[in-house]
């Protein structure tokens, strides 16, 4: 296939994706029975801003910068995360955009839903099927793209180290208050916290706070904009054990039925659970951010941080199609690949 049937058949993906029809609400309904961190909301969540990718705007535009040639096709080895519904979508896009083809090692929490996706192209454009291979065989790819935990990090790197790699690593959002936020910017901030119970490496797991900060207006507003994600049986197991043992412990901790936020220098924080450091000034501040930037993969701050970028708060999970994971730019080096 050219690269401009490529990108018809996403566009076709798009508009199937953005529409209401059985067979999607069947792959949305095995997903959830399959996850039960996978809501039926957090799968729509997820697929929503995957059409608003497969757009032919934004799909052209998003290709101009690069030299996308008609090469023979790569193999491309794929193991995928599944801490949200269809993490690895944007690596599957990219390799199959570039004209290589996928092997794929899906998460077992999420091992449904890009498959669906797979499965409908292959119906309506069949030439897609050369582009994916779901045998598990990865003794001949030629380069490797692998997400996960710092320790099989560390694996994938030492087992792949004859092969071109993108390796990824535990990361987290951060977010910088001022403490002049509004209730409305605190309540966005909150999405950036409880979208997906928090489980991405995009979501908010750590704040940064002045000295003598309050959080009783935090408390007070995600309380009333978020608790119910406690309806869910395994946040809300993930909420009692983590008070039961702050306590047990004699920990000082706040909670609001709906998060736990604690005094910890580590960015990653457990589910239900928020870190907090407080800092003097920025200077201090900027340091120590500059020094946790492999910890680090996106900052919400009002205020820009030399060196680092930062979004608006409310928009950690509204990744736009050209913002790549730990800062790696995946067509670049996919398209490096053959040249």
């Amino acid at each position: 296939m050219k690269l401009q049937e490529r990108i018809e058949a996403l566009i076709e993906l798009g508009v199937y994706l953005n529409r209401e029809s059985d067979a999607l609400n069947v792959a949305i309904h095995e997903a959830n029975l399959n996850n039960g961190w996978f809501t039926e909301d957090n799968i729509r969540m997820a697929i929503k801003e995957i059409v608003s990718w497969l757009q032919r705007p934004v799909l052209q535009q998003w290709l101009e910068k690069y030299d996308i040639k008609e090469s023979f096709p790569q193999k491309i080895g794929l193991i995928l995360a599944g801490n949200i519904p269809m993490v690895g979508f944007h690596d599957v896009l990219c390799v199959f955009i570039t004209g290589n083809i996928s092997c794929l090692k899906y998460s077992e929490k999420d091992n449904i839903l890009i498959q669906h996706c797979i499965d409908h192209m292959a119906e309506h454009f069949p030439e897609t099927k050369l582009y994916f291979d779901i045998s598990g065989n990865f003794k001949d790819i030629q380069a490797i793209i692998a997400t996960g935990s710092n320790n099989s990090a560390n694996i994938f790197t030492s087992y792949f180290k004859h092969i071109p790699r993108i390796i990824r690593r535990n990361r987290n959002g951060i977010a910088v208050l001022t403490g002049n936020e509004t209730d409305e910017d605190l309540i966005s901030l909150g999405k950036d916290v409880f979208s997906y119970f928090g489980l991405g490496c995009r979501n908010v797991s750590k704040l940064y706070v002045p000295n003598d900060y309050s959080f009783d207006k935090i408390c007070s507003l995600w309380y009333d904009h978020y608790k119910d994600v406690s309806l869910n049986n395994k946040y809300k197991n993930n909420f009692d054990y983590n008070y039961a043992i702050y306590l047990l412990n004699k920990e000082a901790f706040l909670a609001n039925e709906c998060i736990i936020l604690k005094e910890v220098d580590k960015i990653a924080s457990p589910i239900s659970c928020l870190h907090y450091s407080i800092y003097e000034n920025q200077d201090d501040l900027i340091k120590e951010l500059i020094s946790k930037k492999e910890e680090i993969q996106l900052i919400i701050s009002t205020d820009k941080i030399p060196g680092l970028e930062t979004e608006k708060r409310g928009q950690a999970q509204h990744p736009k199609i050209d913002q790549y994971a730990d800062d790696v730019d995946t067509i670049l080096f996919l398209s490096s690949l053959s040249s």
